[in-house]
């Protein structure tokens, strides 16, 4: 695929406000139905990306490459605010919780203001959540004060004694990391 073939990869990618999941209203305002909106949405966007990542194959030269990934890759900004809208309007939700955990995903990338209300959301309302540790776990290689933020709550407010011990380590790693970047 020459790279001029690949600079039609933006017109794919429409962002999720196409197909399926067209809009939060649509879905019907139910838990089942806010859980079917989070997944559409990140389905939408994990396949702009893996499309992104194929014809990442196919671009020759380091100064193409960069050229493509500075310029082709989907941005993740729209997707986040419909989850992050949706998880302010239904704090609490297990569907939010889907939201937060899948954009503090590594895949994703999210810039740091959005990973900041990320992380203030979920130490807002998902501190007992059961699928929380699996969140923290990551946490411990990020740098961001936001990050910190979270593992500190997690660590002093969970009523969870796991999450608290995950929290512990993940924390002690990101102070690490934090501490070594300093140097």
């Amino acid at each position: 695929m020459k790279l001029a073939s690949l600079l039609l990869l933006p017109l794919l990618w429409t962002g999720p406000s196409t197909g399926p999941a067209q809009d939060a209203a649509s879905t019907p305002d139910t838990p089942e139905g806010r859980s079917q909106l989070v997944v559409e949405l990140c389905t939408a966007y994990d396949q702009a990306l893996q499309a992104f990542w194929e014809a990442w194959d196919e671009v020759e030269g380091d100064e193409a490459r960069k050229l493509y990934l500075e310029e082709q890759r989907p941005a993740v900004d729209a997707t986040a605010e419909r989850l992050l809208a949706l998880v302010d309007a239904h704090p609490g939700d297990a569907a939010g919780f889907q939201a937060l955990s899948w954009l503090s995903g590594a895949q994703v990338q999210c810039p740091e203001p959005i990973l900041a209300r990320v992380h203030a959301s979920l130490a807002k309302h998902y501190l007992d959540h059961k699928g929380l540790e699996q969140v923290l776990q990551g946490l411990g290689y990020e740098v961001t004060p936001s990050a910190g933020d979270l593992l500190q709550a997690a660590l002093e407010r969970s009523s969870r004694r796991s999450t608290q011990g995950q929290a512990c380590y993940a924390y002690a790693k990101h102070l690490l990391r934090r501490a070594s970047l300093a140097r």
